[in-house]
């Protein structure tokens, strides 16, 4: 025994000798130049792969750090299980041997055992495909992936793998599977809850029990994290002291579990004071302000570190960008309440050294900067930085904009990094619907949305805004060209302009009682005039060709026959505080329009007309959901030598975009002898919805319309209003958004003695 000890002493000590001989070796290279490498042991990989791993080269300096690197950089592939690299001295510098050993070669993938789940599911949880280097590691997380699958489904499970004998190196891959009987919950007991409704616990658990459109599968995994999910809902109900556990036991026979939740609640805290300390900057009553929390309140440690962040937001807003805001709550034995303190670290006003943006492939720098409302020397200001973001995103460029600081030489100031993730602006699309309004569409659609006209051959990054479509319906059809320029030689101005040609088909289901062609050209010019307010002018030049209207209609119907030539000058004012343009949640939006139509641009018809358009969006019983009121009014008269305001530049209400529930265009003045709708002077459409996300790209909505249109811009308001509910299905789809609604009138339609509820549906490109 005694002799072995000593070989075994000796082996070790030879062993120490040889590495400290070889690390003596190499630090004796540090420095040499390598004028040679050898690689050897690789079979598949390249020896050109291998040395792009690498970052010693022929010509390069030894040394052992760089060594290392290269060493976990070849193992980082996967494709090695050894590697060892060493060098060996010749005549003028030395030879680098690298030397590697291939993992096998993935063969077959043989899965045995299997009988509650298909082998391709199984195989698509392996992410693994013949051909591939193994990797143990990849292959461990495969079979926990199996096992999780196996689990979701309720059925225990034992997964172990072996491998085949290699051929031609590749090795076969054997999975074999012991299924167990599947556990499914058919009871979950709630004990020990006083205060917290049964009702509501259950509600928080992911875990259900089985029943008809249920297996109710038993995943021990997601019973744990119920547990963690009921404990601190308590705690944010104020039970600091909670304490939650459960059980998991048989009932009546073998794979029928009962849950068991035991509950100890312990005592409810409540707020006793809330004091801030450390605050020289703002007054405390400034700060106080911002918190969420009020004495006597539930102590909610959630709305604590809310209240926290809204404080620090304060200081952020004024460039204290290092500002920490700690929330300290202490026990009041003799009330049994918690005192809040929030302890406020002020640190130092930062200021902007550089604003750099990263992310932007496509995208002109310029682009992104005239958005940014903050710049190099300003402090620090969160208003700013937020609505730069608000700008950004509302370009509809970018998938993501986030931002990052980072420190300079001087501690006082600070980089500002705006990042950007792109989104893909151009669209060649085309397809076919259905609509309400339209009936049956075919379109086809070329745009690019950042569009550089002066960039071959991308024609991409500049913001330009380029679009050609052409869409043909059951009763309707459409040519448009359209461009727009944001920023006139890199200033706040808009130009643009669209060419066009529309054509409707007599069509009296939504409102048209003759076929109506218009074609002709509008020219754009806008400009900021503040952060959130602009104003836009447009000249419109148009032909419009009104045929085919019924023998039967009145004279003031017939007398629309024929073609008119309309030019229009308008000016439209917004002032938009939405926080997204494309899906708000907060804000609102206002817009007032003036047209005038003849006089001075001659033309067949003189009329001017006043639009006003506001809308008011709100978060409601929940972040994401969004109620929203919109108003639209319109008023509009003729002049001059004209006696009337032309049928297709009146006011028309009813269906899908105005009031749901009645027909479209239908809530109007009608035609004595057909009851076609001929519009009117003067209109008032409002809206109220409630929006709520069900899934990431489905909304719920319910909605009460309201409004009607006057014959005379004299008569507004001068009859009662027309009125609809209902609910509705918001769903964003990659061809544009679709609405699927159902209003029901509470008045009759004009023209009608009943209320009979209807479907609109439609696409549009607003969601």
């Amino acid at each position: 025994m005694r002799g072995i000890v000593a070989w075994v002493a000796v082996l070790f000590a030879l062993a120490g000798s040889l590495s400290l001989y070889l690390g003596e070796a190499a630090w004796a290279q540090e420095g040499k130049v390598v004028r040679a490498i050898k690689i050897s042991g690789n079979e598949t990989i390249s020896d050109e792969s291998i040395l792009n791993r690498m970052r010693m080269r022929i010509g390069s300096v030894y040394s052992e750090q760089v060594v290392a690197k290269d060493i976990k950089s070849l193992y980082a592939t996967g494709y090695f299980s050894d590697v060892q690299i060493y060098p060996e001295e010749i005549s003028d510098g030395i030879r680098l041997q690298v030397k590697v050993k291939e993992r096998p070669v993935l063969g077959r993938i043989v899965v045995e055992g299997n009988r509650r789940i298909p082998k391709k599911k199984i195989l698509e949880k392996l992410e693994l495909e013949r051909g591939q280097f193994l990797d143990e590691r990849k292959l461990k997380d495969a079979i926990e992936a199996i096992k999780e699958l196996y689990s979701e489904k309720g059925y225990p499970v034992e997964v172990s793998y072996h491998f085949g004998p290699p051929v031609d190196r590749e090795r076969d891959l054997y999975i074999e599977i012991k299924e167990g009987q599947r556990q499914r919950v058919v009871k979950i007991v709630v004990k020990g809850n006083h205060r917290i409704k049964r009702s509501k616990i259950l509600k928080l658990m992911e875990t259900k029990k089985a029943w008809l459109f249920n297996i109710g599968a038993l995943n021990e995994e997601r019973v744990r994290l119920d547990v963690e999910r009921i404990k601190d809902f308590y705690i944010n109900q104020g039970f600091l002291d909670v304490d939650v556990s459960y059980d998991i036991s048989d009932w009546r026979r073998p794979g029928r579990k009962v849950i068991t939740i035991f509950i100890k609640e312990g005592k409810q805290y409540r707020i006793g004071s809330i004091d801030i300390e450390g605050n020289e900057v703002f007054s405390k009553e400034d700060l106080l302000s911002r918190v969420k929390v009020r004495v006597g309140d539930v102590y909610n440690p959630s709305k604590v570190e809310e209240s926290a962040n809204r404080i620090r937001d304060r200081y952020f807003e004024d460039g204290y960008i290092f500002a920490k805001v700690i929330p300290l709550p202490s026990l009041d034995s003799s009330t049994g309440t918690i005192d809040l303190l929030f302890q406020v670290q002020e640190g130092k006003v930062a200021y902007v050294n550089e604003v750099i943006i990263e992310g932007n492939v496509k995208t002109k720098d310029k682009v992104i900067r005239r958005e940014i409302r903050i710049y190099p020397g300003d402090r620090f200001d969160g208003k700013k930085l937020r609505r730069s973001l608000q700008r950004l995103m509302n370009l509809g460029y970018f998938e993501e904009v986030n931002y990052d600081i980072k420190d300079t030489e001087d501690p006082d100031r600070k980089d500002l990094i705006i990042k950007v993730k792109e989104a893909q602006t151009g669209e060649f699309s085309f397809g076919a619907g259905y609509s309400t309004v339209d009936k049956f569409v075919g379109f086809v659609r070329v745009s690019q949305n950042n569009f550089d006209i002066a960039r071959w051959p991308t024609f991409t990054g500049g913001g330009q805004k380029l679009s050609v479509m052409y869409e043909k319906g059951s009763d309707k059809e459409d040519y448009a060209l359209s461009f727009t320029e944001p920023w006139l030689m890199d200033r706040p101005v808009s130009a643009g302009f669209d060419l066009y040609k529309s054509s409707h088909d007599r069509e009296t289901d939504v409102g048209y009682g003759y076929d109506e062609e218009r074609k002709g050209i509008n020219l754009r010019l806008g400009r900021e005039l503040g952060e959130y307010t602009r104003i836009d002018g447009n000249l419109r030049f148009e032909q419009v060709d009104i045929t085919d209207i019924s023998d039967s209609a009145s004279n003031d119907l017939k007398k629309e026959e024929g073609k008119n030539n309309v030019h229009m000058v308008g000016v439209k004012w917004v002032n938009d505080h939405r926080d997204n343009y494309a899906s708000p949640k907060e804000g609102y939006y206002l817009s007032l329009s003036g047209d005038l139509a003849g006089g001075l641009l001659s033309g067949d018809k003189d009329f001017y007309r006043l639009f006003a358009d506001a809308r008011y969006y709100m978060p409601f019983i929940g972040e994401d959901n969004v109620l929203s009121f919109r108003v639209r009014v319109g008023l509009e008269d003729n002049y001059g030598d004209s006696d009337w305001v032309p049928i297709y530049e009146r006011f028309f209400a009813g269906g899908a975009y105005t009031i749901r529930g009645y027909r479209e265009r239908k809530v109007s003045p009608l035609d004595a002898n057909t009851g076609d709708p001929i519009g009117g002077e003067s209109m008032l459409v409002g809206n109220i919805e409630y929006t709520v996300p069900v899934l990431e790209y489905v909304k719920l909505a319910g909605f009460f319309d309201f409004g009607n249109v006057w014959q005379d811009m004299s008569d507004f308001l001068s009859d009662e209003l027309y009125y609809s509910v209902g609910l509705g299905v918001r769903i964003k789809t990659p061809i544009g958004p679709m609405k699927l609604d159902y209003g029901y009138p509470l008045k009759e339609e004009p023209g009608t003695d009943k209320k009979r509820g209807r479907f609109h549906f439609s696409v549009s490109q607003g969601f």
